[in-house]
């Protein structure tokens, strides 16, 4: 924002009353981050007249912007002034009755999860749910199933206001709130402090029924930390989750995420006003259809698609990205597909290394273990590949990856008292695309440590744990590599 810009700004909001030359100038000083002294000697007026006149144009500002104004916060002030008129002005322009679509995707090709779409309206229409989460691994249809639902849920006209936003770009608290409140009731003006804005919001949640949607709610989550740590500066998006959940209202909002926001994992239960849905992999009907819509001949293929589908644990995009590349490279022949052996391609890599990327250390040698153990393992049998990892920090490293849905559980069918009381009534391992994606990427980082003299991984991780093909080529891939120039 220049100078020229706040200057019309304000001269809009003080309407019908009007600056004098004075004021202006001390305006136009102030934004400029000029010192009262060195106003006062440009203008050739004592010092102490002019921080009068500052004194008195801050207070009129702060009475008609209804935010404190001071020199020092000028600009702050007036640029968050800015956001909530353009805000407003673009929610005002909707009708009453109004659904903000906002970055919803376009569902025009949606199918199946029909179970899922009749348990999320269950919870919305007949429980009453004030805050759902839906969670799972990336690709795994999130956003296309709530915005499905939304689209349902906005049609039986039960709702007041439909709202859909996406925090994909990690906005800050202060901005998204802002603009949350505004696409809500556009015709109130916004308290300056974060509580009166808290309460303002909760008044609005009850006085009228509305539907929102908060998009890849991961993002204001911490990388290399376990989950549910917020970023830095982004603390108050888990104050704002919990006075969803706990403050009554009329009101249902929808999260997305990769990752499962404590205070749903803590406050959510079956009969509770918030809830969790952890999305499962497709059907096998369902995932044919996906790959149908693709252009793939699925019934001429029926053995080798039931393998496809299930190689890629129904994840939806997964599917459909290799249905592009099915396309491309083996003219959608998929038994030739199948027969590479391997699961792995460019943008399967890049999902997969976009939740990696955020685990933490202990997060980090938990994954690599698994892949290495690659059978189901106990954190018994963990804890003895991880000497260096606390019983706790394990223990919180598990439920992060489970969280996260990067690792399956698998329950114990002994019988055996003992057992189900340990650490031994629980088995952890990973889905075939993760563990492919995890050994390739240890290969990666033992290779380049060998290229470097160095032998850090060689030293903390096994190469052969398990004799199956897989290891014995990784254990040949680092061989290739030891001897190359």
């Amino acid at each position: 924002m220049t100078d020229e810009e706040a200057f019309a700004l304000v001269t809009a909001a003080i309407a019908p009353q009007s600056l004098s030359e004075l004021q202006i100038a001390v305006l136009r000083g102030a934004w400029n981050k000029q010192s009262y002294h060195k106003i006062s000697q440009e203008l050739n007026h004592e010092y102490s007249y002019i921080k009068d006149v500052g004194a008195g144009l801050w207070q009129m500002l702060t009475q008609e912007l209804e935010i404190g104004v001071t020199k020092l916060n000028l600009q702050d002030v007036l640029k968050q002034y800015a956001l909530q008129k353009q805000t407003c002005d673009r929610a005002g322009a909707l009708p009453r009755d109004r659904v903000d679509w906002g970055e919803a995707v376009d569902v025009s090709e949606f199918c199946g999860r029909q179970a899922q779409l009749a348990t999320l309206e269950q919870w919305v229409m007949q429980d009453c749910c004030r805050l759902i989460a839906i969670a799972g691994i990336g690709g795994i249809g999130k956003t296309m199933l709530v915005t499905q639902l939304t689209q349902q849920l906005a049609d039986t006209g039960q709702f007041d206001i439909v709202v859909w936003r996406s925090l994909r770009q990690a906005p800050p608290f202060v901005d998204f709130l802002t603009e949350l409140m505004c696409a809500i009731d556009p015709d109130r003006t916004l308290p300056q402090s974060l509580d009166a804005m808290m309460r303002q919001l909760l008044v609005q949640l009850r006085s009228c029924r509305c539907l929102l949607v908060l998009d890849n709610v991961e993002t204001v989550f911490s990388s290399k930390k376990l989950v549910g740590t917020y970023r830095r500066g982004y603390e108050n998006y888990g104050w704002l989750f919990q006075q969803l959940g706990e403050s009554q209202h009329q009101s249902s909002i929808l999260l997305t995420s990769r990752e499962i926001p404590t205070e749903v994992a803590i406050s959510s239960s079956p009969t509770a006003p918030i809830r969790l849905l952890r999305l499962e992999p497709v059907s096998i009907s369902e995932g044919e259809t996906i790959l149908a819509s693709k252009g793939l001949t699925i019934a001429a293929q029926q053995p080798q698609v039931q393998e496809l589908i299930e190689r890629y644990q129904g994840n939806p995009l997964a599917l459909k990205m290799v249905a592009e590349l099915l396309k491309d490279l083996f003219d959608c022949n998929i038994a030739a597909f199948l027969a590479q052996e391997t699961l792995l391609f460019k943008d399967i890599r890049d999902l997969l290394a976009q939740q990696f990327d955020r685990l933490s250390w202990s997060e980090e040698q938990v994954m690599y273990w698994l892949a290495i153990d690659r059978e189901a393992v106990t954190a018994e049998q963990l804890q003895a590949d991880l000497p260096l990892v606390s019983v706790t920090k394990l223990r919180d490293a598990l439920m992060s990856l489970v969280r996260r849905s990067l690792i399956e559980k698998i329950k114990s069918t002994s019988t055996n008292s003992d057992a189900l009381t340990s650490l031994d009534s629980v088995s952890y391992t990973q889905k075939p695309a993760v563990m492919e994606y995890v050994i390739e990427r240890s290969i990666e980082q033992i290779t380049h440590e060998v290229k470097q003299a160095q032998s850090d991984r060689l030293k903390s991780h096994a190469l052969l744990k398990v004799q199956t093909q897989t290891m014995c080529e990784t254990y040949r891939y680092v061989q290739r590599a030891l001897v190359a120039p």
